[in-house]
């Protein structure tokens, strides 16, 4: 059988009497499939060309989703990201996504096996959760792509449930009053009274050193105390 048109792909017989099939990737190179017989190469080449049409085809370096993700997560993540963003990512990896994703092929992983993996999820993790879990798949995913080794980012591709969004409720003049008097002489008592006075958030808060304060003149940095 001849060559077929640009990106049909082709079969040939090599002169070892096996068949040789090939397609033209995006990267202008060939990938190649070999057999005894010319129907199981033909079947090879149809299922070639059907995945590449679908953006599924394996061009990179056949390897588990395990060992990439722990590849990753040592060799890049650890040493382009912040520690702290390298520990949410490691706990994401070896906590959930490689007990329940790892025996997958790289290219092989679809935005199916993440719906259902988030799905299964959603019951035990806030969506902020499967947020960070999803965040350190697409980076992983995001550098495999870079390298060839992917068609697409599947992780971007997928619907995660929306965080709720807490509405803070605002207390009254009185009611504020109220909250100082029964938490005066507790161990909150400091804490409330300058959350009252100046508005300031928890983490702004317990983030506080002596060095703010001037006792003087009765004032931080934040305002009058």
């Amino acid at each position: 059988m001849g060559r077929r048109g640009h990106g049909e792909g082709s079969i040939s017989l090599r002169k070892d009497g096996r068949y040789q099939a090939a397609i033209t990737l995006e990267n202008h190179k060939r990938k190649y499939f070999y057999s005894e017989t010319r129907k199981v190469v033909q079947d090879k080449l149809n299922k070639a060309l059907y995945e590449q049409k679908q953006g599924i085809l394996a061009t990179g370096p056949q390897q588990t989703l395990k060992v990439h993700l722990e590849r990753w997560l040592e060799q890049v993540c650890k040493l382009t990201m912040r520690p702290n963003t390298y520990k949410s990512y490691r706990s994401a990896i070896h906590r959930h996504l490689i007990p329940a994703l790892g025996h997958i092929k790289l290219q092989k992983l679809t935005i199916g096996d993440l719906q259902a993996f988030y799905a299964e999820k959603r019951g035990n993790l806030k969506p902020g959760s499967l947020g960070v879990i999803n965040a350190a798949l697409s980076d992983a995913l995001e550098y495999a792509l870079k390298q060839g080794m992917v068609a697409r980012n599947v992780a971007k591709l997928v619907d995660l449930p929306h965080a709720e969004r807490y509405e803070g409720r605002i207390l009254t003049v009185e009611q504020a009053r109220k909250l100082l008097v029964v938490a005066r002489g507790s161990r909150l008592d400091a804490l409330l009274f300058m959350a009252v006075t100046t508005g300031l958030r928890r983490g702004e808060l317990v983030a506080l050193y002596w060095d703010d304060f001037d006792l003087e003149k009765g004032c931080c940095r934040f305002g009058i105390i």
